[in-house]
């Protein structure tokens, strides 16, 4: 569990299971899947536990296929599955998403007031992201990144 970045960030207290990380997900999930669902949205997915693990139990996959049950056991979080149909849609389309980016920095103009309020539970202890001028890509057009 040390190898984890949630664990090693948290120290724990991220999960609701007695015994934390990777490991904890998934007996957590064996023992009480709708008390233990919420840990697999803990997991990053980096599958660093996999990597480090010296008896090569595939944790990471494990909790790649509880995430895919969420729903299964009533337990997916709508905002979430909302978002994950929008972002099907954005990054479905080229065109949806150069359009996008390429308007993203309106959304510097947006007052912060609108920004951090309790629409948006993210913003509460996280300043909001400022988008570039440009994209990566518009840079990399003009011959300004190499």
């Amino acid at each position: 569990m040390n190898t984890c970045p949630v664990y090693r960030r948290s120290g724990g207290y991220s999960y609701s299971y007695f015994i934390p990380g990777p490991i904890g997900i998934n007996l957590g999930m064996l023992r009480d899947k709708q008390k233990h669902s919420g840990n697999v949205s803990a997991c990053t997915l980096c599958l660093s536990c996999q990597t480090v693990c010296p008896v090569k139990v595939d944790l990471g996959d494990q909790v790649y296929k509880w995430r895919q049950q969420l729903d299964d056991f009533g337990t997916a979080n709508p905002e979430k599955k909302l978002m994950c149909k929008g972002m099907k849609v954005l990054y479905g389309s080229s065109g949806i998403y150069n359009t996008a980016m390429k308007f993203a920095p309106l959304a510097n103009m947006i007052p912060s007031g609108l920004m951090n309020c309790s629409l948006n539970p993210w913003a509460e202890g996280h300043k909001m992201f400022k988008f570039p001028k440009n994209s990566f890509q518009e840079l990399w057009r003009k011959g300004k990144v190499k």
